[in-house]
């Protein structure tokens, strides 16, 4: 009886040890398994805080483009303004130079109707 008491004591022993060592391996997986998903989310936060960096460095190249954009379009509405302004100082010149010339004419004409009437007071 002591032979069977030993052989089971012996076999409770070997379960014993089984089991602890299957909890031991648990165990090592779990905490393997907690390491790689602590692993995975502190590479989600790099990826996260690499995205935003990406995004913030679009956002400035964008910005960028829209002030040289607006730039160019104040440049262009200068010259625009510019032009029209020359425009309007040789229209002014252009009437000034034709009231100078209507003006010449109407003295010319004044001086040829004074000097016809000399003629016709000379011919009488």
């Amino acid at each position: 009886m002591a032979l069977v008491l030993a052989a089971a004591a012996g076999d409770a022993a070997v379960a014993t040890g089984a089991w602890l060592l299957g909890w031991n391996q648990r165990k090592a997986h779990e905490k393997a398994a907690e390491m790689a998903l602590e692993g995975m989310k502190l590479e989600a936060d790099l990826v996260h805080k690499k995205m935003d960096l990406i995004d913030r460095a679009h956002q400035r190249e964008f910005e960028e483009q829209e002030r040289e954009r607006n730039r160019q379009q104040v440049l262009e509405l200068e010259r625009i303004q510019f032009i029209d302004r020359e425009r309007d100082r040789q229209f002014e010149d252009r009437e000034r130079q034709r009231r100078r010339e209507r003006e010449r004419a109407g003295e010319n004409l004044q001086l040829l109707r004074e000097e016809a009437a000399r003629d016709r007071e000379a011919w009488d």
